[in-house]
């Protein structure tokens, strides 16, 4: 729904990446499919940071107030606990 709300406007880890195929024929390329494989690995726990550090109030930034709050309730949540839907 943020997603939507939000428009043009990206979240901090949206950003474009390109992960070049690799050519079966190179002479190196196993050690080049492993060297990609390790960027993926290092560029989604890279991703995974920046999103774990985003706040709410940043996410919901110039949204209507009611998506801040309820983000922040969603949040709020234990995880066997059921949201009052009242």
């Amino acid at each position: 729904m943020i997603y939507f709300l939000r428009g043009k406007k990206k979240f901090p880890w949206e950003v474009e990446k390109h992960f070049p195929q690799v050519n079966a024929v190179h002479p190196d390329a196993y050690n080049l499919r492993l060297e990609r494989l390790a960027d993926m690995k290092r560029h989604k726990e890279h991703l995974r940071d920046i999103k774990r550090k985003t706040s709410i109030e940043d996410m919901c930034a110039g949204l209507p107030t009611f998506m801040l709050e309820f983000m922040q309730y969603v949040r709020s949540l234990e995880f066997e606990e059921e949201p009052q839907y009242s």
